[in-house]
C-alpha cells in the first residue's frame, strides 16, 4: 500500500468514529429530554389528582375545597414513583401545593410544579439537573 492509500484508510477510521460518537452523543440528550418531559407529564398528572381531591366533599372523601390533607401514600403509585421518578409533595397550604418528582434514571435531576386553587400551574415547572 502506498501512502495515500493508507492516509485514505486512517482518515475513514476517524470519520467513522466521530459519527458513533456524534450518534452516542445525540441519543443520551434525547434520552434526558424524554426523563425531563415525561417527569413533566406525570407531575401535571399528579396535580389533576390533587385538584380532584380538592373539589370532592368531605363525604368523598376530598378536600372539601382544601389541598390540606391531600398527601401521596408511599405504597400508592404515586408514592412509590414509577419508571421515570419518585414524587413527594414539597410545599401545602389550603389554595396551593408543590411536587416535585425526582428523577430515577439522572442522579440528582428534579423537576418542580406548584399548582393553585384552581388546579393549574402557577410556577414552573422548574427543572434542575438534567
Amino acid at each position: 500500500m502506498g501512502p495515500q492509500q493508507l492516509f485514505l484508510i486512517i482518515l475513514g477510521i476517524i470519520v467513522v468514529g466521530l459519527t458513533i460518537a456524534v450518534g452516542v452523543s445525540m441519543f443520551s440528550d434525547h434520552s434526558v429530554k424524554s426523563n425531563e418531559d415525561a417527569i413533566r407529564a406525570d407531575l401535571v398528572n399528579l396535580g389533576a389528582d390533587g385538584y380532584q381531591y380538592k373539589i370532592k366533599t368531605l363525604s368523598q372523601g376530598g378536600g372539601n375545597g382544601s389541598y390540606a390533607g391531600y398527601g401521596l401514600e408511599s405504597d400508592g403509585a404515586w408514592g412509590s414513583g414509577n419508571q421515570n421518578a419518585v414524587y413527594e409533595i414539597v410545599a401545602q397550604t389550603s389554595s396551593e401545593f408543590s411536587v416535585k418528582g425526582s428523577s430515577k434514571q439522572i442522579e440528582g435531576a428534579s423537576v418542580i410544579i406548584t399548582f393553585d386553587s384552581k388546579g393549574q400551574i402557577s410556577e414552573g415547572p422548574v427543572s434542575a439537573g438534567f
